[in-house]
């Protein structure tokens, strides 16, 4: 399966209208509330624990320019189905360095997972079709096809569940007079056969 979808302007006009709820959903202040009640129902050493994940996430997340994840002007999503479990995909059109800001917010998260499982699932990076993918090397015990990978290329970010998935889009991006599905006789038969 896959959807594209594009910047529309003429819903820019909206853009007023979810800012504006936004900014009353910050000043209610109530991502903090919540946060701020659980951690008041943890027993004390739990809470600490909380808190120390709590700020290990903002840290994490701090290089990503929030702002310009607004400014996404094409989303292309696609899934596979593999065996019990679907393999997703992800594609964004961020402009402005909102992309890349993005990946490093990724990466480090996943350092932070590398980190907590003392470094049984390592962070690696491969680079396919001039495109650096940084992804986690989840152990072949884990019975699901499971490999997130994160890579830029522009004001492109690419977001996958399969490392596997990416390669294989970015080099048909790469080249794309190689083979598709599109190439698959039944399809083309079936596109014919579209009013």
């Amino acid at each position: 399966m896959a959807v594209y979808g594009k910047h529309n302007p003429e819903r820019d006009y909206q853009e007023k209208h979810y800012q504006a709820v936004w900014d009353e959903v910050q000043k209610t202040k109530i991502f903090e509330k919540v946060l701020q009640i659980v951690q008041n129902k943890m027993p004390e050493g739990d809470a600490d624990q909380f808190v120390a994940v709590r700020e290990a996430l903002q840290n994490a997340l701090s290089p990503i320019q929030w702002d310009k994840l607004m400014k996404t002007s094409e989303v292309m999503y696609a899934q596979r189905f593999d065996g019990p479990t679907s393999l997703q995909l992800v594609l964004l059109r961020i402009p402005d360095g909102g992309a890349e800001s993005l990946k490093k917010g990724i990466v480090n998260l996943f350092n932070l997972a590398s980190t907590a499982s003392e470094g049984k699932v390592p962070v690696a990076t491969e680079t396919v079709a001039g495109v650096e993918l940084t992804y986690l090397q989840v152990p072949r015990e884990v019975p699901v096809k499971f490999q997130p990978a994160v890579g830029v290329k522009g004001d492109v970010i690419i977001l996958t569940t399969s490392l596997e998935l990416a390669t294989e889009s970015l080099e048909l991006l790469a080249n794309p007079s190689g083979e598709s599905k599109f190439d698959d006789p039944r399809v083309t038969e079936a596109l014919a056969s579209l009013p």
